[in-house]
């Protein structure tokens, strides 16, 4: 009986908590119709690193999602490209240090970046566009907008810097939020006071 007074204590403070109209899906998952409008602005690109399969989900505004695979994408691999960055940011000796950064760019290109800029570009999205990030596992840890094949005397662009304005969300629900927050404030009334 004493472990069930605690559950309907906890039961009765989510349902207090949902009932108040900011926090209907409170402890509820986000529902997808809400997450599509991370959308809204820019396409996000999932990249999903799994045992089975390793696939980037783009998102964008009034379209289904698009779905990926990253055929030589594994999650040894990007495990691997981590440790590589890793050691190659603690080196001491400059050309072992950009020599194993830009492997781990070049292979995030090719595996990754590359494949996802050529659907972007074919689905029409303009170049210079903002494009979001949310990477998962061990790609968390690798600098995907830098990707690509760095050399002075390319005539095409070879790399991410070249072709879109990168940036990161860590969660489709935490984009959403986040434009939430800028247009309740873009909203309010301010005050000049001179």
């Amino acid at each position: 009986m004493s472990t069930s007074r605690p559950s309907k204590r906890w039961n009765d403070a989510v349902t207090r908590n949902r009932a108040l109209p900011e926090f209907t899906t409170f402890l509820r998952p986000t529902p997808s119709n809400e997450l599509a409008h991370a959308a809204d602005e820019s396409p996000v690109i999932i990249v999903n690193i799994s045992d089975y399969r390793c696939d980037a989900i783009i998102l964008r505004s009034g379209a289904e999602p698009s779905d990926m695979e990253l055929p030589t994408v594994t999650r040894a691999k990007t495990t691997q490209m981590t440790a590589l960055m890793e050691e190659a940011l603690g080196s001491l000796d400059d050309g072992h240090r950009e020599s194993g950064v830009e492997k781990v760019l070049n292979d995030l290109w090719l595996s990754v970046v590359q494949l996802v800029v050529q659907r972007l570009e074919e689905d029409g999205v303009p170049r210079g566009s903002r494009i979001w990030w949310c990477p998962t596992s061990a790609l968390c840890l690798l600098p995907l907008h830098a990707g690509g094949v760095h050399q002075k005397q390319q005539s095409e662009p070879s790399n991410l810097l070249d072709t879109f304005v990168s940036s990161y969300t860590t969660t489709l629900s935490a984009l959403v939020r986040a434009r939430k927050r800028k247009l309740r404030s873009a909203e309010r009334p301010r005050a000049l006071a001179a």
